[in-house]
């Protein structure tokens, strides 16, 4: 396969395999793929693991630049020895297409995953690496460059649930997230069997599967909270996320319908703009008021998650003006009605 010449059977058989340790993957993983939860679980191992298949003319660049050996090494393994070398490379495809999808639904992991990415930058223990299209928290040994970094070609990828399962008591002390990535370090460095990289997804997807198993959700921003629905930004004690949610909403809407004459019918914003500016105030606004929170989350940022295309330079020249002010509306509006509501159900 890797030099193009390999038949229909050769690459079944790969395509197979593969496949199976997706399967089994997906089988013990404490996280399901919740945007392909109507497929049938091989149905979600195929989906997974179809960009590794990508083709080229007859050569498959993925695989390619996956397998460091020369061909003739690699055409001389045996199906065991070839499940064992493909393996770190399927789990971290799963725990990446897990993360993607999971992500287009649930905002707070792309938040968590950001806090990781933080915390890896600032440890003195692990480096930020991109293998293939996945970005991997390494743990090098003493006196070794990062690229050169894996114990072993051969060893797997620790499975999310075992980080899950070792980073547990890190949630019951009370923990924020360097600490978990001081923990997964810790165990990547100190554990034989399993290769000394793992996905950055998968540490985010373990923080919050052992945040889960404890009864406590890790917010985004670094602390840790216990999840019993409640919100407690501002001393807001007695309200409930689903009121924090649907007060957003109507805030919103009542400010976009005010400011629509002006903005948009006066020429000012084109249509299409203005619902951006919207839809990422409500974003922005979610990151502070709903858990896991994201204090670190800029106004650009906001924005950036619905106008791609808009850098920092034409954010500064085009929108920001416009755009904070309406930020600066919807929130003074917001934090009012809530504080309002936070006083009347303190009445006796």
């Amino acid at each position: 396969m890797l030099e193009g010449r390999a038949g229909p059977e050769e690459t079944r058989t790969v395509v197979t395999i593969c496949h199976r340790i997706a399967k089994a993957y997906l089988q013990t993983s404490y996280v399901t793929n919740r945007s392909l939860a109507g497929l049938t679980l091989g149905d979600q191992a195929m989906d997974a693991i179809a960009d590794l298949f990508e083709r080229s003319g007859r050569r498959f660049p993925v695989l390619e630049g996956y397998f460091r050996e020369p061909p003739e090494l690699i055409g001389a393994m045996s199906t065991d020895e070839m499940i064992e070398r493909l393996r770190p490379l399927v789990h971290g495809v799963v725990t990446d297409r897990i993360f993607e999808s999971n992500g287009e639904v649930d905002a707070s992991l792309s938040r968590l995953i950001r806090s990781v990415k933080r915390a890896v930058k600032q440890s003195e223990g692990s480096t930020l690496q991109r293998t293939m299209k996945a970005l991997h928290v390494v743990v090098p040994p003493a006196n070794v460059s990062p690229e050169d970094s894996s114990r072993s070609v051969s060893l797997p990828t620790m499975p999310v649930e075992r980080l899950a399962a070792h980073l547990a008591p890190v949630v019951r002390s009370g923990a924020q997230v360097p600490d978990f990535v001081a923990a997964a370090t810790h165990l990547l460095d100190a554990h034989p069997r399993y290769d000394r990289s793992v996905p950055v997804t998968a540490i985010a997807l373990a923080i919050r599967a052992a945040s889960v198993e404890v009864g406590l959700s890790t917010t985004a921003s670094g602390h840790v909270a216990s999840v019993d629905n409640t919100i407690r930004s501002d001393g807001l004690d007695n309200l409930v996320t689903s009121d924090i949610e649907r007060l957003i909403d109507k805030t919103i809407d009542r400010v976009r319908a005010e400011k629509q004459s002006h903005y948009v019918e006066g020429n000012q914003v084109p249509a299409n703009v203005y619902a951006s500016y919207f839809e990422a105030i409500r974003s922005y606004l979610e990151a502070r008021y709903l858990p896991p929170t994201d204090a670190d989350l800029t106004q650009h940022e906001a924005l950036r998650m619905h106008r791609s295309e808009i850098t920092r330079e034409i954010y500064r020249e085009c929108h920001r003006s416009t755009f904070e002010y309406l930020v600066r509306i919807v929130r003074d509006d917001f934090v009012e009605t809530l504080q309002r509501l936070h006083d009347d159900i303190d009445e006796p």
